[in-house]
Parts: structure tokens; sequence; C-alpha cells
């Protein structure tokens, strides 16, 4: 900048229309020259302003030097020359006879005219014999075979891409890891976590309480409510194995035994089973009894699916899996005072008056907590059993995927090289007079030919069809 080397920079791209000097050549050159600022000059830039053509033009010139080094853009000079008026001519020319001989600003124009037929004041810009004049000619051989020869020799002849080319990769077997340990809650979180559960528990049983109430007054249901007497029905113990009630659901409610409302239908559905199995379909009584045990069990799930809220359903199944998983009894908070006594003559050999036949009572009569969770214990066996099948199970997988993947990549390609090479040879000596364009053009049908055989293992169709493309582009293009 401080010591210039070159006087009134000037550059200008000459050659036949389609040989890329606007296109290709002239962004080539901007690009290599990309730290300095481009100022271009072109049509566009001076109608779509508001102001008028000289100031435009005025304005970019004076931006250009005051940035220096900068360069100074006009694509096609010689159809700018043409369109621009007498004025903007002059005042561009005595502009740029202003700038500093010697001020780093290059002045890049391109034409599609031979230099000898523009006109003197463009010819008096770029000077030929200062080497200010570049022409550009059409690819010759060499150019155009190097140009399409990557993409007819090795792209057409490439093998199908293997979609299981990850198999060749030998695939690490990694141990089974331990189960995540639970997060770790302290005293208090756990305190207030189960006042919470408490709450949303406590709606649940007044609402089933509510049920089973409306369930019991019903004269229907009447034989529902209280659990089966064995002097009036000796055999119903010996064919009925679990005895369910309306009272028992009752006495449920209120050990805390119910944490959805899907448990307490479950117990109504087997009230219902009982008396279906109990009562067969025989006599009208045995009839009307199953009859109220499927209306009873009707009617709670109306009950049930009209007035509970899904939300709150899937809030109190929530609760059951968190106090399962965390080993918490439903039954700590149930009334400690509350005892079901069974009735005298449901231990054998006992009176009522014997204690020890009241103990034994006691002891049969106590409740089971169906929420407390059962450990189950896993013996280390089987866990090695299950590691090593794991392992082998991985190993085969990966072994019978290699032999998949080696299966179609040694399947072979069939392509004649003989014939690609005569295909370039012939692509060449037709593009001899294509513009760059057209040879890019040409480039484009021949890669779409390639990318629709990508499959195929057997190129000679693709040889083929490449042949009838360039042969087809040549005659339309002549």
């Amino acid at each position: 900048y401080y010591q210039p080397t070159s006087c009134r920079p000037r550059f200008l791209l000459v050659g036949e229309p389609g040989c890329g000097q606007a296109s290709h050549l002239a962004p080539a050159v901007i690009h290599a020259l990309e730290k300095f600022p481009v100022y271009t000059l072109d049509l566009p830039a001076l109608f779509v302003t508001a102001t008028s053509l000289e100031e435009t033009c005025a304005r970019l010139m004076r931006e250009a030097q005051r940035t220096a080094p900068s360069i100074i853009y006009i694509p096609h000079i010689h159809l700018w020359w043409e369109a621009v008026g007498a004025t903007l001519k002059a005042t561009f020319t005595t502009l740029l006879q202003n700038i500093p001989a010697f001020a780093p600003v290059l002045l890049l124009a391109t034409s599609d005219v031979c230099h000898a037929d523009l006109p003197t004041e463009i010819k008096e810009l770029f000077i030929d014999d200062y080497e200010e004049v570049f022409k550009i000619q059409l690819p010759n051989e060499e150019e155009r075979r190097m140009f399409f020869e990557d993409l007819i020799v090795n792209q057409a002849a490439k093998a199908p891409a293997s979609k299981n080319s990850a198999a060749w990769r030998p695939l690490e077997v990694l141990p089974v890891a331990p189960p995540p340990k639970p997060q770790q809650l302290t005293e208090e979180e756990i305190n207030q976590l189960e006042e919470q559960e408490e709450d949303t528990l406590r709606e649940l049983r007044i609402f089933l309480r509510d049920v089973t109430h409306r369930l019991a007054i019903d004269r229907r249901f009447r034989a529902f409510t209280k659990p089966v007497d064995p002097e009036q029905v000796p055999d119903y113990d010996a064919v009925i194995k679990q005895p369910m009630d309306l009272l028992a659901i009752l006495s449920k409610i209120d050990l805390h035994q119910y944490l959805t409302a899907g448990d307490f239908l479950r117990d109504i559905d087997l009230i219902c089973s009982n008396a279906l199995e109990y009562n067969p379909d025989k006599d009208p009584g045995d009839r009307l009894i199953r009859h109220r045990a499927c209306t009873l069990r009707d009617t709670a799930y109306a009950i049930v699916r009209e007035e509970i809220d899904e939300d709150f359903e899937q809030r109190c199944e929530e609760i059951q899996e968190s106090r399962k998983k965390r080993g918490c009894s439903s039954s700590k908070y149930a009334p400690s005072y509350y005892r079901v006594m069974p009735k005298q003559n449901s231990v054998p050999g006992c009176t009522k008056t014997d204690p020890k036949c009241n103990e034994k009572m006691k002891i049969a009569a106590a409740p089971v907590d169906a929420s407390t969770p059962q450990t189950c214990v896993v013996p280390d066996s089987w866990v090695r059993r299950t590691t090593r099948g794991t392992h082998s199970q991985a190993e085969e997988q990966q072994v019978t995927c290699a032999d998949k993947a080696k299966e179609i990549l040694t399947q072979p390609v069939i392509v004649d090289y003989y014939e690609l090479k005569q295909l370039l040879r012939y692509v060449t000596a037709v593009t001899k007079k294509f513009s760059i364009f057209c040879m890019e053009k040409l480039y484009a049908v021949l890669s779409q030919s390639i990318y629709q055989h990508r499959e195929d293992y057997d190129k000679t169709e693709l040889v083929q069809e490449m042949k009838k493309e360039i042969a087809a582009f040549s005659y339309a293009r002549c």
C-alpha cells in the first residue's frame, strides 16, 4: 500500500459468450481477493436506487477509493456501456481518472465482445499492450478430458454402497448394567410425601365408602351385603375359596387396603363371580341371584366410571407404584383399634368362652396387607446364565451380520473399463465446441444417470444409457 507496484491496475476478462468469464472466472478472481472490499457497478446497482445514476456511480467510486485497497467490478461492461447515457459515461471516466495513479483500486470487468470490437473509450481503459486484457478460450481437449474423467471412469464404476458396512466393525459386548439405585429421600421429604399421598387416598376412601353405601342400601343387592351364613349354606366354603361381600369391602376400606378404584372394582368382580359360580343357572331363585350379581357389578362400574376423575385415578396408581418401590406399607396409617373378629364357629372345635380359641380366632382373622411388597430373591446362577445368554446372542448376531455383509460386499461389479475409456474419448471429442454452460449441463445429465443406476452391480446398461445421453445432448445442441 505504501510502496505501490502497479499504475492504475486494470483487468478485463474477454471471451466468447459461454466461456465463463462472468459466471466462473471473475467470481474466482474476487474469491482469491476476498480480503478486499468489492463494489459492483452493474446495471441493477445503478437502477434500483432512488437517486440518479450519476450520483450512485459517484458514491460507489468514492467509497471504493476511501476503503482502498478495493475492487470496482463491472460485469458485462459492453452491455453496461451501451445502456448508460453519455452523462454517466463522462462521470464514470472522470471519477476513474481522478483516482491517484498508484492508488490500489482495481478495476475488474468482463466482456463477451472481443477487445478489438469494444468502444474506443473501453479500449482506452484496458490496454492490451500493458497485459490488462486476458483472453479466455474454450477448454481444449486435455481440459475437457480431465473435466469428465473422474465422472465417467471412476464414479460410473463404483460398487453400490453397502448398507451393512457397519457389520465389519467388531461390536464390543458390554456387561449388563446394574439397575439404577433409587433416589434417597430425607426423612422430612418422606414424611411430606406420605402426607400428600394420604390426602389423596383419604379422598379415595371417602368416595369408595359412598359407593359401597349406595350399593348396600339398594334392596336388589341385599344378598351381597353380609357374609354367607355357613349354617344356612354349609357347602359354601367348600365351593368358594375366596368369599367377598360389601361389609368386607367396607372393612378393607377402613383398613386402607384399597389404593385405587381398580382394586375396589376387582372385589366387586369377586362378589359377582362367586355368585355366578355357586348359583347355577337352573332354578328361578339362582337365576335371580345371578341377575342381581351382574346388576351389582354393572352399577358399581357405572358409578365409578362416571364420578371418578381419570387424573385422580392415575394419581392413585402412581401412589401405589411409588409405595411398592419404597416398600411402604399401606396399613401404616390405618386405625390400630380396628379388628375384624371371625364368627364363633369359624375355627373348628372352638367355643366362644374358650380363651385359647379366641387367640386362634385372632390369629386367623389377622388382616393380610395386600400392598406389602414381597421380596423376590433372584439366584446368582440365574443372573450368570442370563448374562452369558445375552453375550452369546450378541456375538451370534454380530457373526450373522458380518456374513451377510461379506456376501454383499464380495459380489463382483461387472464393468468394462475399455468401454468407459472409449466413452471418455467420445465425450471429449463431442464437446469440442461446447460452451461452459453446455458442458456443465451434460455433466449433470450423466451424473443423474449414474445416480439412477447406483444400486446395479452390472454397469453394462449404465454405459449404454450414458452413450445415448451424450449423443442426444450433442444432437439437440447442434
